[in-house]
């Protein structure tokens, strides 16, 4: 049933659960990007995992435990499920279903474009064919499994990557002469490599740092696996393994990227260098770290396509049929999958310059879209309905203009200029809109309480049939 393909029945345990959540987040975002940025632009281009361990500390400890205190009463399959019952609006979910579509193509791409990468590298295949192997993989893979095939796939894939990037660390810091080695190489070939603050430019550095420290908890990906938590207990387990995962993850690539720039200074693509660094060894540690950035991206791409099948199957169609909605919106959310597997194939044949870049940039547009108004939503009675649509209409539209017009002019990155805009409009309309009614702040005070009975499901199931 759709509730079992979407959320695997709120049945996930804590360690599969916190597998699932970091492995999801851990796309060619990170194995490629992070290690791009740091052969680009040595230590500083690292200053971004602050952002990174700061929001998955802020989820597990406070935005996670609150959301699914009401999606265990609540029946929630996804994010636009909690925003309506939360500020008291159906329509809300096919608005965010809309700007799930919109933002999570573009990172179902980047998994795609990095399996490109990786797969021309180190086999020699070329792109379109390593794309076609690899989406294929992910694409039928996602529409048979559903959410717990995924889960348990993810939590495989995550013990493959911890291993690889264990090996990927050793032997890199092996072939530069380990921390001191490569410090002293890097400042020989660019002493700004090893500087605070370097040569990246600091409206990017910020912004970074800025779109990963509020996107975790408003990534419709990784929210999903908050509804499939089992309980509390859960979710207590998840949390140090999670940041654990993150850490040795984002480091450790970052790591590989530094290295990389002490021995293939002269690479074409700062993209390349997680390739470059494996290309060259032993056919037994290639086929491994090979494996590892192969899981890392169907982990992401995965969950990804399942999430856009819920928005479709979950959020947008049901406003469009009547009948039988369970079955109509299982056959939605599996045709779904595939139809944007293809699109996402078609649109990748052309490659963007920078995978990080482009993966934060729809970070932030799911910061600004879904973030915001979960973040309110679990921390204040007072956010009204009003504010909510504030978050979920025209941040993303602030955000989009001000990405291409006014960057340059303002030296403003636009996930901080559109937080700006919007936090002043939210608030503004918390104080001059409509005050929530008793339902809402039911709901809040639903999120603040651990006792899992303090709201009977009937009382649940009544506001939701009203």
């Amino acid at each position: 049933n759709v509730r079992a393909y979407l959320i695997g029945d709120s049945n996930v345990g804590g360690v599969v659960s916190a597998f699932t959540w970091t492995a999801s987040g851990a796309s060619a975002g990170l194995f490629l990007g992070a290690a791009g940025l740091a052969y680009q632009y040595g230590w500083p281009g690292l200053m971004y995992l602050i952002g990174v361990f700061g929001s998955m500390f802020i989820s597990w400890v406070y935005v996670i435990p609150r959301l699914r205190r009401v999606a265990v009463k609540a029946s929630i399959l996804t994010t636009a499920d909690y925003l309506a019952i939360r500020f008291g609006d159906e329509k809300i979910k096919l608005v965010s279903g809309l700007w799930t579509l919109v933002f999570i193509v573009p990172m179902i791409i980047i998994q795609l474009v990095g399996a490109g990468y990786l797969i021309e590298e180190t086999l020699g295949i070329s792109y379109f064919w390593g794309m076609i192997i690899l989406g294929l993989t992910i694409v039928i893979s996602t529409q048979f499994s559903g959410y717990m095939g995924v889960a348990w796939l993810d939590t495989l894939q995550g013990i493959i990557m911890t291993i690889g990037t264990v090996i990927m660390v050793y032997i890199s810091m092996k072939l530069v002469g380990g921390f001191s080695g490569l410090n002293e190489q890097l400042a020989v070939s660019d002493p700004k490599l090893v500087e605070f603050s370097g040569s990246m430019p600091k409206s990017v550095q910020i912004g970074l740092i800025v779109s990963y420290l509020v996107a975790f908890w408003g990534q419709p990906h990784l929210a999903a696996r908050v509804w499939g938590l089992r309980d509390s207990t859960a979710v207590r387990s998840a949390f140090p393994l999670s940041m654990a995962l993150g850490a040795l993850w984002s480091f450790g690539a970052g790591l590989v990227g530094l290295s990389a720039r002490v021995l293939y200074p002269n690479l074409a693509s700062s993209d390349l260098a997680m390739p470059a660094m494996i290309s060259e060894l032993p056919a037994i540690y290639t086929a491994l770290l090979f494996f590892t950035l192969v899981c890392a991206m169907m982990t992401t791409a995965n969950s990804l396509l399942l999430t856009v099948g819920g928005a479709v199957g979950n959020d947008i169609a049901p406003r469009f049929f009547k009948g039988n909605k369970g079955n109509t919106q299982l056959i939605v959310a599996k045709l779904t999958v595939l139809v944007i597997g293809v699109i996402s194939f078609v649109l990748a044949l052309r490659p963007p310059a920078l995978i990080l870049e482009i993966n934060a940039f729809a970070f932030g547009g799911f910061a600004l879209i879904f973030g915001i108004p979960l973040l309110l939503g679990v921390s204040s009675k007072k956010v009204n309905l009003v504010g909510a649509k504030v978050a979920l209409m025209v941040s993303p539209i602030v955000y989009i203009l001000w990405k291409l017009f006014l960057v340059k002019p303002t030296g403003i990155h636009e996930i901080i200029g559109a937080l700006l805009v919007s936090t002043v409009l939210i608030v503004i309309a918390t104080f001059t809109g409509q005050k929530p009614t008793k339902e809402m702040i039911d709901i809040f005070e639903l999120s603040q309480t651990p006792r899992d009975d303090y709201y009977p499901d009937e009382q649940i199931k009544e506001k939701l049939r009203a």
